[in-house]
């Protein structure tokens, strides 16, 4: 598969959450599909994006970040690049001196439109993940249903099941269908046991062509353990590291695999809780050439490294 890295080469400017959930905009979701893969936290963001995505959440963190800037700003200062003057937002002094506009900046009136509607969402694997307990699960159902479904929830998951294991298996219709019934399809496109890291065999990941974001997770829980205990595919995990499976992962490893691959054009690095964590995700990100967000998806903490 061609690499999808060349794509996002540029870096994106550094920036945190500070207590609301954007982080569909720290990973740039498009519209449509966004294909999911690697380990470490797939489902988990699967189900963060979705419910982010058909609440608002997004639209209504960018209402929040216009209402801070607007109200504490003083005009002509700016604490970082991401918070604009009031005069650069749309609230410019008086001439002579008199009292500042009143008229909302065009961003604040943006964020409040985008806030005011609701989007709705479709998740589905293309491969095989546990049945979702969170959302209606639509089982081998026609577009019709599916049309039907989201007409009166937010979010549903569409496939099959797969008898000898009882997962959700990928939908019968094609990804392009459900993409063109829904405003964002959601795929989670391989899987990793259960595991922290992982390295790709050649039939994977199984990223439907019409995907235009694909976020590959990575858990830093895994780096320090033996490649042999912390990986799926741990050979080929070594083998793409120069090293073998016996030795302990590092973030030159990880970052290692992941541009070899070159299989995603961004990486969320998951389970970043502690200062330690942080500086080995600030390692990764560093030799990466691609956007890497790091955080944790249980804490909704997140922070843009590059």
């Amino acid at each position: 598969m061609a690499s999808r890295a060349a794509h996002s080469a540029r870096a994106y400017r550094a920036r945190e959450t500070r207590g609301v959930g954007i982080l569909s905009e720290f990973l740039h979701i498009p519209r449509k599909t966004t294909a999911i893969i690697g380990s470490g936290g797939k489902s988990t963001l699967l189900r963060a994006l979705a419910e982010e995505l058909a609440t608002g959440g997004a639209a209504g963190a960018r209402f929040a970040a216009a209402e801070t800037a607007t109200d504490k700003l003083q005009v002509g200062t700016s604490p970082n690049e991401d918070c604009p003057t009031e005069e650069a937002a749309g609230d410019k002094p008086s001439v002579g001196g008199g009292e500042p506009s009143t008229r909302r900046p065009a961003a604040k009136e943006t964020a409040i439109a985008e806030a005011a509607r609701r989007a709705h969402v479709i998740v589905a694997t293309s491969t095989k993940m546990f049945v979702p307990d969170w959302c209606p699960v639509l089982l081998d159902p026609t577009m019709d249903e599916v049309r039907l479904a989201l007409s009166t929830h937010p979010i549903v998951c569409v496939g099959r099941i797969h008898g000898p294991t009882g997962k959700l298996d990928a939908p019968r219709m094609a990804f392009s269908e459900l993409e063109a019934a829904t405003d964002y399809l959601l795929v989670e496109a391989d899987g990793a046991k259960m595991l922290p890291l992982k390295a790709h065999a050649e039939h994977e990941p199984m990223i439907p062509e019409c995907a235009k974001r694909t976020v590959c997770v990575v858990g830093i829980d895994g780096v320090g353990s033996p490649i042999s205990l912390a990986c799926h595919r741990a050979e080929r995990f070594a083998q793409l590291a120069d090293a073998s499976t016996t030795d302990a992962v590092t973030p030159e490893m990880v970052a290692r695999v992941l541009e070899a691959e070159g299989l995603h054009d961004m990486v969320l690095i998951n389970k970043v809780e502690s200062d330690n964590d942080r500086r080995v995700a600030e390692r990764i990100a560093a030799l990466c050439t691609t956007p890497v967000v790091a955080g944790s998806l249980w804490r909704k903490e997140f922070r843009c490294l590059r």
